[in-house]
């Protein structure tokens, strides 16, 4: 641990003088600094050759397409995530590369959502309402706010409150007594700007499915899947003498069912979730550079409980976390980023636990005509009680331009990464283990991409191949802690290591004649394998429940304010077995979405219909979790005002 401390002293020392010492250069405006992980917010995708990494984006618009559903919806169809859902109504979760949200983390303005003891994020308590941008930083050097995962980063960018009134409206009706409304009203003062959002959703979940103990295929209905959310949304954006600040709180509130597998008897149990977020930051103009400052801070609760059952499962956890980062113009082609946070976890698990953690690192990167390289020193530390962890990560990301006057380029990257188990993973009772190990890991992946732009027509291609090794992987598995009793407790497992390839493609045609076209594909295949011990049966296995092949294809055409959406999204078979005997057969899922969007002079009224599962497919993410058949759902969004 002191050479830990000594790294991350020099680290955060290096960080302070790169961003408070000031030089005799000539002082450049704020918008004019090249910032490595700045997100950009605008209604088109981020370019692909602005990174040394790859970086993958859903734009604005499609996001507004999105009326009254969450975000989980959005990456499930429009991404390269793996979104696993338990049911219609259960808990979703994304997968980046194959590696599984453990290493998937998902962020929004910089502060990590996942919960400290479970380390999930379920993506369907985020509504697209409150989303602004989504940017995914693919691999381990995929670096954004500092931190990283092996398998990459999910970038949410929160709405931001615009320079003019606007006022929103939106709701949406569907089958299985889906219900939503939507409102968003936006004021612009002297020296600020207030935006406040509310959502509601709720679903009955009631829908017909193929009951697996019949021979005769008699359908039944789905009971005790319903799920209710409210969600508050509110902020302040602003500008001093300084430079620019925001404060922000989101406040959200659910219940839902938790019916279980349909091969078995309802089991009628509910859960409850309940969080509070708040966070803010500022941004200061500094010579040649940027000073950001940021606090966050959120407070969760959650109680599940089952029929004739005395006891309820509650937890409850809090984290704190500071943060600062820097960014400086060095010359015409260096530029240096430094950042620092220090933070706490607390739960009321096993009578109470903190986890204090310290992150700070340092990037530069060097950009000419032809190359940009970047190379990055990171040293994560962390306590819980009498156990610590600690890791120097560094990584490194290349991309050339091959042609001088083409835009295509060769990109490269390798970095290190580190996670420590949950509380639940270390206290959890019955199973948990105090004694686990940290995971740890790299991260390698080269590509190419192209770009190129004509008068009526765009086209932009990337192909990255990735390797990942992990090493002491934390993995549940059954054990007897008493006679003839079983409990579920984590170990650490060995070696995992993963490999594949991922690609997109985008094109976009706009002639004359005012129709547009606009389609990307997706695909990635991802091979994970267990390589713990060679003389068992799982050695060299995909792990389970993670799908090889995902293949995704979003056709939109539009003429004038009339537009068509064809969305289709095929998952392969997913193993449920360690040794691969038994799978979950491969779906596809096709959704049809007609939408017309009058505007007049005062705002905007955009109506959608939508036809989800439109071939009418059995299909489970998780077996025996099946999701609902074909159904329709009707949309509307209503708005007075401009949001640039």
């Amino acid at each position: 641990m002191r050479r830990t401390w000594i790294c991350s002293s020099l680290i955060f020392a290096s960080a302070i003088s790169a961003t408070a010492i000031s030089t005799s250069a000539q002082e450049r405006r704020d918008s004019t600094i090249v910032l490595g992980e700045v997100v950009v917010v605008d209604s088109v995708a981020q370019r692909i050759t602005d990174r040394s990494v790859m970086v993958s984006t859903v734009s604005r618009d499609r996001i507004g397409y999105r009326i009254g559903e969450s975000i989980a919806e959005l990456l499930y169809a429009e991404s390269f995530l793996f979104v696993q859902q338990s049911g219609a109504t259960g808990l979703a979760s994304a997968s980046l590369r194959g590696m599984g949200a453990d290493h998937t983390q998902v962020v929004l303005d910089g502060m990590v959502l996942a919960d400290p003891q479970t380390g999930q994020l379920d993506l369907t308590s985020v509504p697209s309402i409150f989303v602004q941008s989504v940017t995914i930083h693919h691999g381990g050097a995929g670096i954004s706010g500092g931190r990283s995962a092996l398998g990459g980063i999910v970038d949410l960018q929160a709405l931001q409150a615009p320079d003019t009134p606007l006022f929103r409206a939106s709701g949406s009706l569907g089958a299985f007594g889906r219900r939503q409304l939507g409102a968003l009203i936006s004021r612009p003062f002297r020296t600020f700007r207030s935006l406040l959002a509310i959502d509601v959703a709720r679903i009955d979940g009631r829908f017909l499915f193929e009951n697996p103990a019949s021979i005769t295929g008699e359908k039944i209905r789905r009971e005790g899947a319903d799920r209710n959310v409210h969600n508050i949304y509110a902020r302040l954006d602003g500008e001093s003498r300084l430079g620019t600040w925001y404060a922000a709180t989101w406040i959200g509130q659910g219940e839902r069912g938790v019916p279980g597998p349909v091969n078995a008897a309802p089991v009628w149990a509910r859960q409850q979730d309940q969080f509070l977020r708040f966070w803010a930051a500022g941004r200061i103009g500094i010579p040649d550079g940027i000073l950001n400052l940021g606090v966050s801070y959120t407070q969760s609760k959650l109680e599940y409980a089952r029929p004739r059952t005395l006891v309820a499962s509650k937890s409850w956890t809090e984290t704190i976390e500071i943060q600062a980062t820097g960014n400086r113009v060095l010359s015409d082609l260096w530029w240096v980023e430094a950042h620092a946070s220090v933070g706490q976890d607390r739960t009321r698990l096993a009578g109470g636990r903190n986890q204090q953690k310290l992150r700070t690192r340092i990037t530069a990167e060097r950009t000419t005509e032809r190359t940009t390289i970047k190379p990055s020193l990171g040293v994560e530390s962390f306590w819980v009680d009498e156990h610590d962890a600690a890791g120097v990560l560094p990584s490194l990301s290349v991309q050339i331009r091959l042609l001088s006057k083409k835009a295509v380029f060769f990109r490269s990257s390798v970095g290190r990464v580190l996670r420590t188990p949950t509380f639940n993973e270390r206290y959890w009772v019955p199973g948990g283990n105090p004694d686990l190990r940290s995971e740890r890991g790299w991260s390698v992946d080269g590509g190419l991409s192209f770009q190129f732009e004509g008068r009526i027509a765009s086209l932009e291609a990337q192909t990255t191949t990735f390797w990942n090794s992990l090493r002491d992987k934390i993995v549940w598995h059954p054990s007897l802690s008493g006679p003839s009793i079983q409990t579920w407790r984590p170990a650490n497992i060995g070696r995992v290591v993963s490999r594949g390839i991922e690609g997109s493609l985008s094109a976009s045609v706009q002639p004359r004649t005012g129709v547009s076209i606009i389609g990307r594909l997706i695909y990635s295949y991802s091979r994970v394998e267990d390589r713990s011990a060679k003389e068992s049966r799982t050695y060299s296995r995909q792990l389970r429940y993670v799908p090889e092949h995902v293949l995704k294809t979003v056709i939109s055409v539009s003429s004038g304010p009339v537009g068509l959406d064809v969305i289709l999204t095929m998952i392969g078979p997913r193993y449920i077995t360690s040794d691969e005997t038994q799978s979950v057969s491969a779906y596809q899922e096709l959704s049809v979405r007609l939408r017309t969007e009058k505007r007049t002079s005062h705002g905007k009224i955009r109506l959608q219909l939508a036809l989800e599962n439109a071939a009418d497919q059995q299909i489970e993410s998780i077996r025996f979790y099946p999701m609902p058949p074909r159904h329709m759902r009707v949309s509307f969004m209503y708005e007075i005002g401009h949001n640039r």
